[in-house]
């Protein structure tokens, strides 16, 4: 297949993978990729196997299998979401996949869109792993400086041009990557050899290379017989990756990392770095101390330019209102506020290193008038803008809170039953109102006191409480609210204005200050910034969030941190 058809049908897939909710139909697929209804069918068939229904049908029901899996959607929603009458929905599920919607659910593993299953004959394999760094020494095959390099298609490339030093029948797996010349930058090597031990004295006849391990998705597919095979199949096993695995399955690449190639006496293998979406088996963990690190130096850089941060903040993150969250729990200063301090701070800055006069504090910066901004300042730090000098704005680093106080936290692994409790929403996302309530403070808050409707009922008097994020149906749609409320233990009645949640059984760890203060506020503060920005994220692997969720369980005097791992 041309490479030019191959293009094409990458845009085609693109726009099943961006459309798939609506009603599509084949002949607006076709004008979209510059092909016609046949051609593009035609094509499908000859990479996959499917015609354009048939692809357009999996990829839906692939779409609904990880709603099922990783979220809290009603059935019959997830159904509609994806194009389909639940009715319909329930017996095309099951023959897709084997078993219903709701066994999808309690399932622990998610399989990827599903992969064409041969390259010439030759099955195709995929598996992510966590590959350590390796170092590699070979020569190099050095390219015409006219040849413009296309990634895409010039793979294995030392099997394209087999006549140069490396013994391509080596026993020993062979690596292979593109180099860019440090001395040269217009010239561009096929870097080849094998591995090894980087404590070694270098060959000075060879280059060496250290390749940064990390999250890969490793594809694979037999070499073939020859070389001719070999270079064939690796080029389709790459366009597949790129034109197709990773644009149905929405996976990020990284784009700092190195893609490269490693072929053995019976395969030739593919690495490529992920960022996100490691694996179709399990869920990562949002990691918002990145992003909002990105809203940081955002705002940081931007602070007397930028006209709309609202804006700007939706761009970076499409949970704005998750990171506000978050924001207000780590810095105890709502993201507005800091935004404004900031502003206040530089433009006092520049006002006393005479980079800006008083007349701009009005006419640049909304202020109308010197004496206005003065006020602000003050008002804002408790001292005028001449001492902003005394001021301190500055965030904490994260990583290095970590370093000094996740000491203090002890750890346990256990194994838990089922809880039940019933939950009253003290925070809902849905309310822009409550965007900047604190609710490390709401939380302890509500954990030591009781809820007026309680007052009347056997639950009044009940230390244990959970707090922890749930999904709540209104009408519908569902939205994730905080809820906070007492542990459950029999069937008694209890306020229509409470929700009854269960939390799964199985292994958790739990996190608990050695030494409680009593400060509940302050502890779960913390506990946020160490657990959920650095721990999570360095332990991810460990975490299970493919149905269960963290929690906070509140005994009467000490407040515990719940974290769902894998057994």
């Amino acid at each position: 297949m041309e490479k030019e058809q191959l293009i094409k049908l990458g845009k085609a897939i693109e726009y099943i993978r961006d459309n798939y909710q609506r009603q599509i139909k084949v002949n607006e697929i076709a004008e979209y990729a510059g092909l016609t209804p046949k051609g593009l069918n035609r094509i499908m068939s000859e990479k996959y196997g499917y015609t354009f229904a048939v692809l357009l049908r999996k990829y839906r029901l692939y779409q609904a299998a990880s709603l099922l899996h990783f979220d809290y959607i009603p059935i019959d929603i997830v159904a509609r979401r994806c194009g389909f009458q639940p009715n319909y929905f329930f017996n095309e599920f099951k023959k897709e996949f084997g078993f219903t919607p709701k066994e999808m659910k309690e399932k622990t593993l998610f399989p990827d869109m599903p992969m064409f299953k041969n390259i010439n004959g030759s099955p195709l394999s995929l598996e992510y792993k966590i590959v350590e760094d390796v170092t590699i020494e070979g020569y190099l095959v050095r390219i015409p400086k006219e040849k413009t390099i296309d990634l895409m298609w010039d793979v294995a490339y030392g099997f394209r041009h087999p006549n140069h030093r490396n013994d391509l029948r080596c026993s020993e797996n062979t690596w292979g990557i593109w180099w860019a010349d440090e001395k040269d930058e217009y010239r561009t090597h096929y870097l080849m050899g094998q591995k090894v031990d980087p404590k070694t004295p270098a060959d000075p006849e060879k280059v060496r290379m250290t390749i940064s391990g990390g999250k890969y998705a490793v594809f694979s597919v037999s070499r073939g017989k020859n070389y001719f095979d070999t270079a064939n199949n690796a080029r389709e096993m790459t366009w597949h990756a790129f034109y197709s695995w990773q644009i149905l399955s929405k996976k990020e690449t990284d784009k700092w990392g190195f893609t490269y190639e490693m072929f053995d006496e019976e395969k030739a293998y593919l690495y490529i770095p992920l960022i996100s979406g490691y694996g179709g088996i399990e869920r990562e963990k949002e990691i918002s101390s990145h992003t909002i690190d990105h809203i940081i130096k955002y705002i940081d850089e931007n602070i007397l330019t930028e006209k709309d941060f609202d804006k700007a903040i939706s761009k970076i993150s499409n949970h704005d209102i998750f990171y506000r969250e978050q924001f207000q729990s780590c810095y105890n200063i709502s993201l507005s506020d800091y935004i404004w301090k900031k502003k206040l701070y530089v433009l006092a800055q520049k006002i006393y290193a005479e980079e800006i006069s008083k007349i701009d504090i009005a006419r640049k910066y909304r202020f109308g008038s010197i004496k206005e901004y003065e006020k602000e300042f003050k008002k804002a730090f408790g001292v005028p803008s001449c001492k902003y000098q005394s001021v301190n704005i500055d965030l904490i680093n994260m990583e290095e809170y970590y370093e000094e106080n996740f000491d203090k936290i002890a750890i346990e692994k256990v194994t838990i039953p089922e809880i039940r409790m019933v939950g009253k929403i003290i925070k809902s996302r849905t309310d822009r109102k409550s965007i900047d309530l604190d609710l490390p403070q709401m939380t302890a808050y509500w954990m030591k006191n009781k809820y007026d409707c309680l007052l009347n009922t056997p639950l009044a008097d009940e230390k244990r409480k959970i707090a922890i994020f749930h999904a709540i149906m209104k009408e519908d749609d569902f939205s994730f609210d905080y809820v906070l409320g007492p542990v459950l233990e029999q069937e008694i009645a209890y306020p229509e204005e409470l929700e009854e949640i269960t939390i799964a059984s199985g292994d958790y760890y739990v996190f608990s200050y050695k030494f409680s203060d009593g400060n509940l506020t302050e502890e779960v503060r913390n506990m946020i910034r160490c657990i959920d920005h650095v721990w999570m994220y360095r332990n991810w692997m460990r975490t299970d969030f493919t149905s269960r969720v963290c929690f906070y369980y509140y005994d009467g005097s000490k407040v515990y941190y719940y974290v769902p791992v894998y057994g």
